[in-house]
């Protein structure tokens, strides 16, 4: 997938990668690699929930994950995009992700959403974009997993809604037997760009 040319709000700043190491504030809950076949795992991820749906992060491009962490909202920004928070004394666009996939999962319970991002963890993630590395803040619910999984095509039928199908390469086959849908990071932050450009916004620092 090939990322479109759309503009960057003034807030969408890049920082640099804090280590080699990815850091984890949270407790982790791993796989069971022994299970697996030799050969067969190819990569590593982390793998959230979100909603019904199991998301796999890569690892080469979640650089952090928190469980305590401030926003700093953004005026006239649509419902997914919550606000800012702080990384490298950068701000970072913090996106909530059911939302931004799903709007229709949290139609006319606000007070359910607010709820939940009360009970919500960040996911810190970034790729290298030019000379810089563009970052984004994803909140979710419950505890993450580093996995090793294998690579799996996406089934053309598998009930998807369009924004989430948009930016999955295929499923995340863990050694646990799940299946998380592996997310093109890339194509995640056009979508997000793409439906800022939609929504004809205007963004600020708050």
């Amino acid at each position: 997938m090939s990322p479109s040319p759309t503009r960057r709000p003034t807030f969408w700043l890049s920082f640099k990668r804090p280590g080699e190491r990815t850091t984890v504030e949270t407790a982790l809950q791993p796989d069971d690699p022994g299970t697996a076949t030799l050969g067969e795992i190819t990569r590593t991820a982390y793998r959230i929930a979100c909603g019904p749906w199991l998301l796999a992060f890569d690892l080469a491009w979640a650089t952090h994950i928190s469980e305590t962490f401030s926003l700093n909202p953004i005026p006239r920004a649509p419902a997914w995009l919550v606000g800012c928070t702080s990384a490298d004394g950068l701000l970072v666009p913090v996106v909530d992700l059911l939302l931004l996939i799903d709007p229709q999962a949290q139609n006319g319970m606000a007070d359910v959403a607010i709820s939940r991002r009360e009970k919500s963890r960040l996911l810190l993630g970034s790729h290298s974009a030019g000379e810089n590395e563009e970052a984004l803040g994803l909140l979710f619910n419950g505890l993450p997993q580093q996995i090793s999984f294998t690579p799996q095509a996406l089934p053309a039928d598998m009930p998807l809604p369009a924004p989430l199908k948009a930016v999955a390469l295929g499923l995340a086959q863990a050694a646990d037997g799940l299946a998380a849908l592996d997310l093109d990071t890339r194509s995640l932050i056009d979508l997000c760009m793409g439906q800022l450009d939609a929504a004809d916004a205007l963004f600020v620092h708050p």
